[in-house]
């Protein structure tokens, strides 16, 4: 029944394959007759199937193409079946190539337009991109000031980010040129710093400097040390006040500063361990001293020792922290010499008062004892029996009267009548004075006078008498010793005339060097009244002067007078009250 159908088809159009088939998909017709009652599976079957080609494009370019399509067999409103054909079509394909062709072509017009078009946009995204690129690789080099763009002449995304990178350089501009106004201010306020650290600085350097030479010029001695012990600075006080012990330079240690030095240390320890502030006097033997100002540092004062004060005080830094130690340094030997003085002139008021009295009362007594034993004597023959008790009683009164003037002399001094005058002079005088008890004594006698020396202010008479006193007791230290050589030297230093009395007897125990000075003490045995040399002493202390002596048992002694040239004027008298208190007694 459809053959005749497929026979038409077939003559129409280049036939592959036409089927048949019903509702369920059975082959009720196919060009194939051997393919009738076949069941249709797949794409087979569909009902409103679309034409379509072999999916080879090679196959349609050269008409080899196969084209199907499908479409229902309706009766009415139902589907009775569907009809499929297959078939090759050469129209078709020279059509589809035209068509492919003329696609391609415009396909490759409009690849060119967009190829030139793509161009012309690239290159104004990119050009200002590259731009934007060198300007900030100019911004990362520094070179602010070489990035220059222009202002962006659309509003799309490129636009947008010149513009943004615009106000980024304007921005970082400003930022520079604030930085660099900061820093110029900077730079003015470091210039303005630096000078006002130098002015700080010079005027801290001046003020150390001040404090340096206030330190330096104090007459107390100021001694830092570190926390070791070891010191590290000294003012000249301090070499000053321990003259004759170790010198305080730096690097020595405070332990080797004196002999005998643990209390010093333990102050030291405490005040850098504890905080603890210690005040000491240690008594100290001193090496002798070469300057003469100073003999009494030579170990013979005050028993032959030194004292020396100590103030040891903690040393912090700026945070509290302990550094070390602040000590000070006096010398108190001149102190103590003072306060012996001060005693021995207490005791010379007591004894000028106790004299001046007894002077009073025995005046008259011995007076009228004189007068009563001279009428006694005259009037008692030379023969008489009771003539030697007469004569006696005469004689001691006399004494005694001679020692009552000796009494007003040290109670009430004469007025001394100063005038120029050759020391050399005043010795040979004493000399002369002497020339008989010292022949008597078989005393040798080495005179040394300086040539160069000058004249002296004073009362020739009280010198006289002092050197006299000096010469006696020489010659009575040196009686039952040999050899027996006195030595009496004069020497003028500067403003000073000194006269030197050495003898070489028996010498002074050191228990008696502080007290010979005294009224009444003596050493020797009998015919002393110890007025001697407390008379020489007050003598030499109105010529504003100082005896100094020195002397070790067995070795002789020897006696030092120093006197101003210029005589006791108000200003030398305070010099000789110093020097006296230095080395006035048994210095």
């Amino acid at each position: 029944r459809f053959d005749g159908l497929i026979e038409r088809v077939a003559v129409s159009v280049d036939l592959v394959e036409l089927h048949i088939s019903d509702r369920i998909g059975t082959t009720i017709g196919h060009s194939d007759p051997s393919r009738v009652g076949e069941r249709l599976v797949g794409s087979a079957v569909g009902v409103f199937e679309s034409p379509h080609a072999s999916r080879a494009f090679g196959d349609l370019l050269r008409g080899q193409a196969i084209y199907g399509a499908s479409a229902p067999v309706m009766g009415g409103t139902r589907v009775l079946g569907v009809v499929g054909i297959r078939f090759r079509s050469d129209e078709i394909s020279q059509r589809i190539g035209r068509i492919l062709a003329s696609a391609v072509g415009m396909g490759l017009v409009w690849l060119l337009i967009g190829a030139v078009v793509g161009s012309i946009y690239v290159r104004r995204i990119t050009q200002p991109l590259t731009l934007l690129t060198t300007a900030a690789g100019a911004i990362t080099r520094g070179e602010l000031d070489g990035v220059h763009l222009d202002p962006p002449q659309t509003l799309d995304e490129v636009g947008v980010l010149q513009s943004s990178f615009l106000h980024l350089v304007v921005a970082l501009r400003d930022e520079r040129g604030k930085t660099e106004r900061l820093l110029a201010e900077l730079e003015r306020m470091n210039v303005r710093l630096r000078d006002r650290v130098e002015e700080v600085t010079a005027d801290l350097r001046a003020t150390s400097g001040y404090l340096q030479s206030v330190i330096h010029c104090m007459e107390e001695g100021v001694i830092t040390c570190d926390a070791e012990g070891d010191i590290v600075q000294a003012n000249r006080g301090a070499a000053q006040q321990l003259r004759g012990f170790v010198r305080p330079d730096p690097g020595v240690a405070v332990a080797a500063l004196l002999p005998d030095p643990e209390p010093l240390v333990e102050a030291v320890e405490r005040a850098i361990a504890a905080g603890a502030t210690t005040r000491l006097e240690l008594e100290r033997r001193a090496a002798p001293a070469a300057d003469p100002e100073h003999e009494h540092v030579d170990g013979v004062a005050l028993g032959g020792l030194r004292t020396v004060g100590f103030r040891v005080n903690p040393l912090h830094g700026a945070d509290r922290t302990t550094l070390g130690a602040l000590i000070t340094v006096i010398d108190l030997t001149d102190a103590r010499l003072v306060d012996a003085q001060l005693r021995r002139h207490d005791r010379l008021i007591s004894l000028g008062t106790i004299a001046a009295g007894l002077a009073h009362e025995l005046g008259n007594y011995m007076h009228t004892i004189n007068g009563f034993s001279a009428l006694l004597q005259a009037s008692t023959a030379d023969d008489d029996p009771r003539r030697p008790d007469v004569d006696a009683v005469h004689n001691e009164n006399l004494r005694a009267v001679a020692l009552l003037d000796r009494f007003l002399e040290f109670a009430r001094p004469s007025a001394e009548r100063f005038q120029a005058a050759h020391v050399g002079g005043l010795v040979r005088e004493a000399l002369d004075v002497c020339a008989w008890k010292l022949r008597q004594a078989e005393v040798e006698v080495d005179l040394r006078l300086d040539p160069d020396e000058g004249t002296v202010v004073c009362d020739s008479r009280s010198l006289l008498q002092v050197l006299v006193n000096l010469i006696f007791n020489a010659a009575d230290a040196m009686a039952g010793r040999e050899p027996r050589r006195l030595r009496l030297q004069t020497c003028q230093d500067g403003e000073r005339v000194r006269i030197i009395v050495r003898d070489t007897g028996s010498g002074i125990c050191a228990e008696h060097l502080d007290r010979i000075f005294d009224p009444f003490f003596t050493t020797k045995a009998a015919g002393g009244t110890g007025l001697g040399l407390s008379i020489a002493h007050q003598i030499v202390d109105r010529h504003g002067g100082r005896i100094q002596v020195r002397s070790e048992p067995q070795a002789g002694a020897t006696f030092t007078v120093t006197l101003p040239a210029g005589g006791p004027t108000r200003d030398g008298q305070r010099n000789g009250d110093r020097g006296r208190h230095r080395g006035g007694g048994a210095a």
